[in-house]
């Protein structure tokens, strides 16, 4: 841990300073792009350390930030605009992955597509600062992104089993407690195991058909949300709606509109017309049967 100064405050003493609640200054220094939940802590980003941020170590209250007593942290703030922003290599090098694993990876949140040559950041991607760049040089299209990347959980989690570690980063005891009620018996074509015999006919139909697929995929936002399938390829999301989820479809729908994530669905009631209304269905995102 570095030396601290004495101009330099808790946030806790800030927020006092400031004559604000401690919730509110935590959220303002988020949003500046100061710091970045991590493992259910806050972690100064790279950008927090250049406006002065530090860490401090006490006996009694253990590890902390502490901040210049004159930090300007007024909600979207010129320090919010000043955020520095991140290349795949860049990212890449805190994973000690490649760059190519990172945009992969960044694919398969659904956060950047392929593009002829190069990358094109996606709706969702923009949604989390994501920026499209072109190459003056080349022509070729690029991404950068925020600094605070590197602490997205879903990311993080990706880039972990990718690398073949084990993590718990998105462990929640609710979805732990699900698993263990609702067991994947049904056993599918491609060795996928599904929870329910609607699931088990599509993802029988995507393995005949020749498309690649996730299942049970988690979506790439902060609230825990699962898909019953991914389509990598096209970023898309498919789910299987059952009888008991009916009344959650349109509250999915409109999740799904808000982070702008591409989604499709069959309900329990057209398993009969699955073949042709998947097909149908897939097809308007250019997603093509074999």
């Amino acid at each position: 841990m570095s030396n601290s100064s004495p101009e330099k405050l808790s946030t806790s003493a800030l927020a006092k300073k400031r004559q604000i609640d401690l919730k509110t200054l935590f959220i303002q220094l988020q949003q500046a792009g100061l710091i970045a939940r991590q493992q259910e802590q806050w972690q100064l980003t790279d950008l927090g350390r250049r406006h002065g941020g530090e860490y401090k170590q006490s006996d009694k209250f253990g590890t902390y930030i502490i901040w210049p007593n004159d930090l300007d942290v007024r909600g979207q703030s010129a320090l919010k605009q000043e955020q520095g922003y991140h290349s795949a290599k860049q990212i890449a090098h805190y994973f000690s992955l490649s760059a190519n694993q990172i945009n992969l990876l960044l694919r398969e949140l659904g956060w950047l597509q392929k593009a002829t040559k190069g990358w094109k950041v996606t709706a969702a991607g923009e949604q989390i600062g994501g920026q499209q760049k072109q190459s003056q040089q080349t022509g070729i299209p690029y991404a950068i992104w925020p600094d605070t990347l590197s602490f997205h959980p879903r990311l993080r989690e990706l880039a972990s089993k990718l690398k073949g570690n084990s993590t718990q980063e998105n462990t929640h005891l609710s979805f732990a407690r699900f698993r263990a009620q609702f067991a994947a018996k049904y056993q599918a074509l491609d060795g996928h195991y599904v929870r329910h015999q609607g699931e088990l006919e599509i993802d029988n139909w995507l393995y005949l058909a020749g498309i690649p697929h996730a299942y049970e995929r988690q979506l790439p936002i902060d609230e825990l949300c699962f898909a019953s399938f991914y389509l990598p390829q096209a970023n898309l999301y498919l789910d299987f709606i059952n009888e008991d989820e009916q009344h959650q479809l349109e509250q999915k729908q409109a999740m799904m509109d808000r982070y702008q994530l591409r989604w499709t669905y069959l309900k329990e009631s057209e398993r009969e017309m699955l073949d042709s209304l998947l097909a149908k269905r897939l097809l308007a995102f250019e997603v093509i049967a074999e």
